[in-house]
C-alpha cells in the first residue's frame, strides 16, 4: 500500500516502568506488521528535557511516602474535582510549557491517530489538538479508572473489561467513545501457548513434573521485599521449584543469595529478563505485586496467582488485586507475611490451582484479542 494512503499512528508513553513500556511495545509491534498502518512509538522521556527528573522524583516519592501517594490516588478515583483539577494543572504547567510542546510536536505532527498509553499524556491531549490534525485515542492499562485518563480531547477509550466500560459511562463518557478491547500483551504470550509446558520447563533448566512458582516484581524490582518472601518459601514442607526475577534490583539479589543457596527446594534467580512469556508459561502459580500489565499477562496465559500488597503507595494496584480475587482467578494478600501459608495451601491442592487457572484464562480472553481490536477500531476511525 502506498505510504500516502496508510494511516499514520503514533503511540506515546512517558515512563521507565515496564507497565507502560510493554503494552506500548506490544501494540506497536502488532500495528507495524500490517501494511495499511504506518506506526511509530515514542517514550517522551527520551525527548523531553526536565521531564525525566520528575519521573525519578515520582518513583522515589512512591517508595518514600506511600501513604501520601495512596491518598492522592484515592482522590483521583473519586469525584474529587477540586483535587483532580489541581493535579491536572500541575501536570499541564510542565507538559505544556512552550519548550516541551516544541519537542513533542515533531513526533506527532503528521499523525492521523495518536494513541496514548499514559494518563499524563491524556492530560495534555486537548492542548496538543490545537496544533495537529490527529485524533487522540487512549488505551487505559489499569483495572480501575482514575480521572487523569479522562480528557475531552480523547475520542476513543480502550478498556480492559466491561466493568471499566460501565465505569466510564457512569462518569459521562458516551458509549460510542468506549471500546472493550482488553490490555495489549506482547506477541510472545500468544505464541508460547502452542508449546508444551514441560518442554519449556526443561529448556529453562527446571525439573520436569515439579510444581513451579514464578516470582516477579516489575522491571525495576523495587516494590517487593524479596528477602522476607524467600525466607517464607524456603521453609515450605511441600516440594516445589521457583524462578525469582529481581529485575534491576541487584541489591535485593545480593541480599537473597544465601537464602537461595541454602533453600531446601530449588530456587533459580534472574536479573532483568526478556523471556517472561516462557517463564510464566512454565509456571503453575505466579507471585507478584498486582501491576496491571503483569496481571494482563497472567490472565492471558491462564495462570493462578498470589498478588501481594505493594511496598509503595500504588493504591491503584490494590484495586487491581481485588479485581483478580473477586473473580476467583487468584489470591490478593493485604498481609504479605502469610505468603508461605497460602502458597502451601495451593501446592497441596492442585485442583484449586486448576480452578483459578480456568478463571484467569476466561478473564484473559479480551487481552488475547486486544491488539487486533484496537487495530480494527483505528482503521474504522
Amino acid at each position: 500500500m502506498d505510504n500516502l494512503t496508510k494511516k499514520h499512528v503514533v503511540i506515546l508513553y512517558c515512563s521507565r516502568k515496564g507497565g507502560h513500556r510493554y503494552p506500548s511495545q506490544a501494540l506497536y509491534d502488532f500495528l507495524k506488521t500490517n501494511n495499511n498502518i504506518e506506526a511509530r512509538l515514542f517514550n517522551l522521556l527520551d525527548y523531553l528535557p526536565v521531564i525525566p527528573m520528575f519521573d525519578r522524583i515520582g518513583r522515589f516519592g512512591d517508595l518514600a511516602f506511600p501513604g501520601l501517594y495512596r491518598n492522592s490516588y484515592r482522590h483521583l478515583q473519586k469525584e474529587d474535582r477540586g483535587f483532580t483539577q489541581i493535579y491536572k494543572n500541575s501536570i499541564q504547567s510542565i507538559m505544556t510549557a512552550p519548550f516541551v510542546i516544541r519537542r513533542i510536536l515533531p513526533l506527532i505532527d503528521n499523525a492521523d491517530v495518536v494513541v496514548s498509553i499514559q494518563p499524563e499524556v491524556n492530560v495534555i491531549a486537548t492542548k496538543l489538538s490545537n496544533y495537529i490534525k490527529a485524533i487522540f485515542h487512549t488505551v487505559i492499562i489499569d483495572y480501575a479508572i482514575q480521572r487523569l485518563w479522562i480528557n475531552p480531547g480523547i475520542s476513543r477509550y480502550y478498556v480492559g473489561n466491561p466493568e471499566l466500560a460501565d465505569d466510564l459511562k457512569r462518569i459521562g463518557i458516551p458509549d460510542e467513545k468506549v471500546v472493550v478491547s482488553g490490555i495489549p500483551v506482547r506477541e510472545g504470550f500468544m505464541e508460547i501457548m502452542s508449546k508444551d509446558q514441560e518442554y519449556v520447563r526443561l529448556s529453562l533448566g527446571l525439573k520436569k513434573g515439579l510444581p513451579t512458582v514464578l516470582i516477579v516484581c516489575g522491571l525495576l524490582g523495587t516494590m517487593m521485599d524479596f528477602r522476607k518472601l524467600l525466607l517464607q518459601l524456603s521453609q515450605l514442607k511441600t516440594p516445589f521449584q521457583a524462578m525469582v526475577v529481581f529485575g534491576e534490583n541487584k541489591k535485593a539479589r545480593r541480599e537473597c543469595n544465601s537464602i537461595i543457596a541454602s533453600s531446601k527446594w530449588p530456587i533459580h534467580p534472574y536479573d532483568r529478563i526478556e523471556n517472561m512469556d516462557e517463564m510464566m508459561w512454565a509456571s503453575d502459580v505466579v507471585i507478584s505485586k498486582p501491576g496491571s500489565v503483569t496481571i494482563a499477562e497472567i490472565l492471558s496465559l491462564g495462570k493462578a496467582s498470589i498478588l501481594l500488597s505493594p511496598k509503595a503507595g500504588s493504591a491503584q494496584e490494590l484495586a487491581f488485586g481485588e479485581y483478580v480475587q473477586k473473580n476467583g482467578a487468584g489470591i490478593f494478600l493485604g498481609n504479605n507475611s502469610e505468603i508461605g501459608k497460602f502458597l502451601e495451601e495451593l501446592l497441596v491442592n492442585p485442583e484449586k490451582i486448576k480452578l483459578m487457572s480456568e478463571q484467569a484464562f476466561e478473564l484473559g480472553a479480551y487481552n488475547r484479542r486486544a491488539n487486533r481490536i484496537i487495530y480494527n477500531t483505528i482503521l474504522e476511525t
